[in-house]
């Protein structure tokens, strides 16, 4: 709010992401689509949105039993948040994030980690205004002894830093470590492997003998086997844009199509061994309506996508 009281134009882009958080429930395309515009119209939006996010996981931890006795039919079904429904519950949940829409806040233990769930994407700021972003299934252990150091354990995640030269924040994932100069990057690490997409400024990437600087548009693949290190270029506004509901590939192969698509979306995506080496360039535009979905998919993949238990399964046509 202004000295004045009356509302500007933070408390504006504040309320209409809180908006959004509870209009997309029940989105349809349509409602994604337009979402998707308001978030690039404005990086203020995203990083609006991205708080909301934050509160959210703090609303979780610090009013479970008042959100379950606003609405008595709260049935979480497996599904993870996301659902607040009902007058009751759904008011009760807005207030809360007003609460607590500062961010992280209060105390945690020294190191804590967090994590996401299959399918939930969070983000958090540190005190020092650096902002992590996870995707789903990933997991970051963070230390407020030693704030400029992350370890990411698993999954997916964006890192905006705020530069410091005196003290660099790093990113270590087992006994590699990126280290910034100043940059937003992506970082996505999967069993050994580990890659790297720079979408501003520069990092150096460290592990054993190899120490390789990477400025904007380039991205790494190191697979942590006994194969060379791999340097290619990326264009810029496809990184981390899955922060957006969108997956960008430059001929990356189907398994990694079928892990990114699991993560992000919280069900097992699996795919025929004969297919996962086959490469696919393009975007792929999420739809929360599965069938629908995948239904798209097989087309722009050329594969048959089919229901398989909880998940899918992308097998040859």
């Amino acid at each position: 709010m202004s000295e004045a009281g009356e509302p500007t134009d933070t408390d504006a882009i504040e309320a209409r992401a809180i908006a959004w958080h509870f209009d997309l429930c029940d989105a349809d395309a349509g409602g994604w689509e337009d979402f998707t515009t308001w978030l690039e119209a404005d990086s203020r939006h995203v990083a609006a949105y991205d708080r909301v996010l934050a509160a959210e996981n703090d609303i979780d931890n610090a009013l479970p039993m008042f959100l379950v006795a606003a609405n008595e039919n709260y049935n979480d079904g497996g599904r993870g948040r996301g659902r607040w429904l009902g007058a009751g519950a759904g008011f009760a949940a807005a207030a809360a994030i007003a609460v607590f829409y500062s961010g992280l806040g209060g105390s945690h233990p020294e190191p804590f980690d967090i994590a996401t769930r299959p399918g939930q994407q969070r983000a958090v700021t540190l005190k020092d205004g650096t902002q992590i972003a996870l995707n789903g299934s990933s997991l970051v252990t963070l230390d407020r002894r030693n704030p400029r150091l992350a370890l990411l354990k698993s999954g997916e995640a964006t890192f905006t830093v705020m530069h410091d030269e005196k003290a660099p924040f790093t990113v270590s994932v087992g006994d590699r470590r990126i280290e910034d100069v100043g940059t937003i990057f992506n970082v996505v690490a999967v069993g050994k492997s580990v890659t790297v997409a720079v979408k501003e400024g520069s990092v150096r990437y460290t592990s054993g003998a190899n120490n390789v600087p990477l400025k904007r548009g380039q991205s790494l693949t190191d697979t942590g086997d006994s194969g060379p290190i791999i340097i290619g270029n990326r264009a810029t506004d496809t990184v981390a844009s899955w922060r957006t509901g969108r997956l960008d590939y430059d001929m990356q192969p189907l398994g990694t199509v079928a892990q990114d698509l699991a993560r992000y979306l919280g069900v097992p995506v699996t795919i025929d061994t004969s297919l996962a080496a086959r490469q696919f360039s393009g975007t792929i535009q999420i739809d929360r309506d599965r069938p629908r979905f995948f239904a798209r998919l097989g087309k722009l993949l050329g594969v048959k996508a089919s229901p398989d238990g909880n998940g899918w399964k992308l097998t040859a046509r």
